[in-house]
């Protein structure tokens, strides 16, 4: 795929696509700047999805898979089984290579009253277009958020699902994340205002944030690594929300608290290029934060997106331990 074609689409620029989905019977309709809605060819569509991509502007490897595979299926006249929903989500960030200009966009599900700016007035532009998508859906609603990591992890591509792992939401996630061989899933619940946790809040959709890779220039990413979930998308846009069953092969972890920096004097106990999955045993210090310091409550605790640059207030990390029940157990 060519990178200026990669870069038009970043830009919320789908003129290259809607001719070819026009001539294969997919109605095409841009609902708003970065937003497109395609109408399903099936006389009876699998469901409806949500595809969601550059809500962090320097995330780029997902921006170039979906903007890969919408050519392919606009080129290659097969249809479409599911109503679908495209969002290329923070375009001044993309356009600037910058995780965000003001505000976290991905903070901002719902805005609270006129907050963040900008931001804040796309974020009420998405949930309105999102529940009005998923308002008049029939069958399943699924929402995948596309995103990268800024540091690597031992899971290259993994899964943040905001559901109760014995829901029915969570299930059709995990039958799917199987079967495009994420290695690890975590469950994290609370009051998180992310694009897929109010997806998953407020539509009654089965949504996760997908993490996938690390942070690259837009245009030069390698999407090799990412080619299981690619071929399950595509997979997924051509016969339904329901893959085969296959024997779950992902590891399972539960998130079990959050590291918060709240003192200009922080630090975490970790090498800066430490990893994403990092472990610690009982007892060994995360993170200092003035004052006060966080230990390990157990063996095999391991944390999530390190940061400690982050502002004060935000989260500095996610703590994270295996899980095998059948419920989730929230220490929050």
């Amino acid at each position: 795929m060519e990178q200026r074609e990669i870069l038009a689409f970043a830009g919320g620029d789908f003129s290259r696509l809607i001719p070819g989905f026009a001539a294969s019977g997919v109605r095409p309709e841009v609902l708003a700047p970065g937003v497109l809605r395609l109408f399903a060819t099936a006389a009876r569509p699998a469901g409806s999805l949500l595809l969601s991509v550059g809500v962090h502007g320097d995330e780029t490897a997902p921006i170039a898979l979906l903007a890969e595979i919408l050519t392919e299926l606009a080129i290659d006249g097969h249809g479409l089984a599911v109503e679908l929903l495209v969002v290329v989500a923070n375009l001044p960030a993309i356009a600037a290579g910058k995780r965000f200009l003001h505000t976290d966009l991905n903070r901002l599900f719902p805005p609270e009253g006129k907050q963040a700016g900008d931001e804040g007035e796309r974020a009420r532009e998405l949930c309105g277009l999102v529940e009005h998508f998923f308002g008049v859906a029939r069958g399943r609603r699924l929402h995948l958020d596309l995103h990268s990591t800024i540091r690597p992890s031992l899971f290259p591509c993994f899964a943040i699902i905001p559901h109760e792992p014995a829901a029915p939401e969570a299930r059709l996630l995990c039958a799917w994340m199987d079967h495009a061989e994420l290695p690890a899933l975590v469950f994290s619940q609370g009051g998180t205002r992310t694009f897929s946790a109010f997806s998953a809040r407020a539509c009654a959709a089965a949504a996760a944030t997908l993490e996938l890779g690390t942070r690259e220039v837009l245009g030069h990413n390698r999407l090799a690594p990412l080619a299981t979930v690619a071929s399950a998308l595509r997979r997924m846009l051509r016969e339904g929300l329901l893959p085969p069953p296959t024997e779950a092969r992902a590891q399972r972890f539960r998130a079990v608290r959050e590291i918060v920096r709240r003192n200009r004097d922080f630090a975490l106990n970790l090498p800066p290029d430490a990893p994403n999955f990092s472990t610690f045993s009982r007892g060994e210090r995360i993170a200092s934060d003035g004052m006060e310091h966080y230990f390990a409550q157990e063996d095999g605790e391991r944390i999530l997106f390190p940061n400690a640059d982050v502002a004060l207030g935000a989260r500095a990390g996610v703590m994270i331990v295996p899980f095998t029940g059948a419920a989730l157990v929230s220490r929050d």
